[in-house]
């Protein structure tokens, strides 16, 4: 008898916990696993040395992306629809505004989508949730360091 109120305690303690969690961290968990679709192209090492619309200098061999319907400084999974082939890069300038692309990656994402001859691809972007970004093996993506440092 005993156990039974304490499981019925605690079936009830839990349900009005579940109920008391605040909606925004579930809007957050919804928020991030929205998909985009859209055109992709990449800007290539002309581009190198200039700096960013988040301050960061540009590096052709860097993954990073603009654009201008994703929220700046997030890291996002970028899926090539075309061989299905998979990059992470982190959103960290804008286009031009008449742009109607979705994402321009960095020469070095649109060679590991498999894109880089062609040009452009249509792809799937997903953003990462802040606590997943260390499940990602991103220090192969290269650091954020000037190609002259030296390890």
């Amino acid at each position: 008898m005993v156990y039974q109120a304490i499981f019925i305690s605690t079936c009830l303690l839990s349900s009005a916990l579940c109920i008391a969690i605040p909606a925004c961290g579930q809007s957050q968990a919804e928020q991030d696993s929205i998909a985009f679709y859209g055109i992709a192209s990449y800007y290539d090492a002309t581009f190198n040395g200039q700096l960013t619309a988040s301050g960061d200098t540009f590096y052709a061999h860097y993954f990073t992306a603009a654009s201008n319907q994703l929220p700046m400084d997030r890291y996002v999974l970028v899926t090539n629809l075309r061989n299905r082939r998979k990059v992470v890069v982190r959103i960290n300038d804008r286009m031009a505004p008449d742009n109607q692309r979705l994402i321009d990656v960095s020469e070095a994402a649109a060679r590991k989508l498999g894109f880089k001859a062609r040009g452009i691809t249509r792809v799937k972007v997903q953003l990462i949730p802040a606590w997943m970004v260390n499940w990602f093996d991103l220090a192969s993506l290269d650091s954020m360091q000037p190609p002259d440092h030296k390890r």
